[in-house]
């Protein structure tokens, strides 16, 4: 009997040691997987908090280059606004360039009046022609018909002066002319206005009228009508330059609507001057 107890107690210490050997094989292996799994899980946090700010680098970075363009964009429309706007600014460009600009005025009308009064040239040159061909067989004709006088009678002038009055009669006819002729004048009137309040300003008093005067009567035999009263705002010097604080606040009354002097008595004197 105790041979056997003996053997069956040291069998359940065998047993008991092997399970205790395989709890702790076990919990070894639980412990080595959850430390894995903790250290798996701590690489994919990090993973994705680095993915997470490199995005959000990114964005701000896209943030600021499409901001920088933006206010690239905004500064040159606004440079080019100011440009295009000071280009087109007439009363700046004739306080700049008065002489220039009144160049350009005089090379403007010269060139409108050319092509209001042009004429025709093709049938002008047909008329000529035809004229000069009808003048040499006259002159042919009466040298060969008569006996002693040799001195021929010359017609060509008189087709071409009957050509040079119908010609006017058809320009006459076009229902424009009436406007086109108004417009002519008008645009005399005020360049040579100009000229007239330009000399006046730099002329003594004794001198500005007589020479007012001469501007006007040369303004009516070039056709067009002189314009009563000053053209440029009295703030415009004889050399097209003003006061930029008295020019600046004639801009102000001019947009608020108080503007009801200065520039635009010349301009209610011409419709004045057109209307009649």
């Amino acid at each position: 009997m105790d041979k056997e107890s003996d053997v069956i107690k040291h069998q359940m210490e065998h047993t008991r040691s092997a399970l205790t050997d395989k709890l702790e094989a076990l919990e070894h292996q639980v412990t080595d997987t959850v430390t894995g799994a903790a250290e798996t899980v701590e690489k994919v946090r990090q993973t994705v908090q680095e993915t997470v700010s490199g995005a959000k680098e990114t964005v701000a970075n896209m943030q600021h280059a499409f901001q920088d363009t933006v206010d690239s964009v905004k500064e040159s429309v606004r440079e080019t606004a100011e440009s295009v706007s000071e280009t087109l600014d007439l009363r700046k460009q004739v306080q700049k360039h008065p002489w220039t600009m009144m160049a350009g005025a005089t090379a403007v009308g010269f060139g409108v009046g050319v092509l209001v009064s042009r004429v025709d040239v093709p049938a002008a040159a047909s008329g000529a022609a035809s004229s000069m061909a009808s003048s040499a067989r006259s002159l042919a004709n009466n040298w060969n018909g008569s006996g002693g006088d040799h001195s021929p009678a010359w017609v060509g002038p008189q087709r071409e002066q009957g050509y040079a009055r119908q010609q006017p009669a058809s320009l006459e006819e076009s229902p424009w002319m009436p406007a086109v002729n108004q417009l002519k004048g008008l645009a005399l009137g005020a360049m040579f206005g100009v000229l007239r309040d330009v000399l006046s300003k730099s002329l003594p008093d004794t001198l500005s009228g007589q020479v007012g005067d001469v501007i006007d009567n040369f303004t009516k035999t070039m056709g067009g009508k002189p314009i009563a009263g000053k053209v440029l705002p009295d703030s415009w010097s004889a050399f097209g330059q003003s006061d930029p604080s008295q020019a600046t606040r004639e801009s102000r009354e001019f947009r608020d609507g108080n503007g009801q002097s200065g520039s635009r008595r010349p301009r209610q004197t011409a419709m004045a001057d057109i209307e009649e």
